[in-house]
Formats: C-alpha cells, structure tokens, sequence
C-alpha cells in the first residue's frame, strides 16, 4: 500500500461522523445564507449551546 492511500486510511479512521442538533427553515436561500453567517460569527460555545437548547 502506498503511503499516501495509507495516510488517507488513518484519516479517515480518526474521524468521527457529524450529527445534525439543530435546524431552522426560511422560504430563501438569501435568508437562510444571512442567518447561517450569523451563527458562525458567534464566538461564545454559551451562545450557540444556548440556541441548540431552546429549539422550539
């Protein structure tokens, strides 16, 4: 095995899966584009626990 499909292997391996924890819905990708924008922007793990939590 070469060592570059080896590496990729191990990668792989290592990786753990994402899991969906939150989801919200808006009638435009614009929308939708702002909102996701703004949550990344957020750089407080308290606030962004805090959104998860209160889902409606």
């Amino acid at each position: 095995m070469s060592d570059i499909i080896r590496k990729v292997k191990v990668l792989r391996e290592n990786v753990n899966d994402w899991q969906i924890v939150y989801t919200e819905h808006y009638s435009t990708k614009e929308l939708a584009h702002k909102r996701e924008l703004q949550i990344k922007s957020w750089k407080s793990r308290i606030k962004i626990q805090e959104l998860i939590n209160n889902k409606e």
